[in-house]
């Protein structure tokens, strides 16, 4: 995450992307949405609530599972 982080505060995207694809777009998309929702809940009290069956559940679980290793394969595949 340590080169991503760099890549992205030189405002080399494509270069952070190659780089590590999950954790480009961890840094790009997720950590300004939970910025965004902190600000709210501190200064509106907004809350998200996500809720989820136990089947849903597991189905996110699973997908962040095939996720991970998906990205992992690419990175180690690419030899970076």
């Amino acid at each position: 995450m340590v080169r991503v982080t760099g890549h992205i505060m030189h405002g080399e995207f494509l270069a952070a992307f190659r780089t590590n694809p999950l954790d480009t777009a961890f840094l790009l998309l997720f950590v300004p949405i939970a910025l965004a929702a902190l600000v709210l809940n501190r200064t509106l009290g907004w809350r998200l609530d996500l809720e989820l069956s136990a089947v849903e559940r597991r189905l996110a679980w699973a997908a962040l599972a095939v996720v991970a290793v998906v990205n992992w394969t690419y990175v180690l595949w690419s030899g970076i």
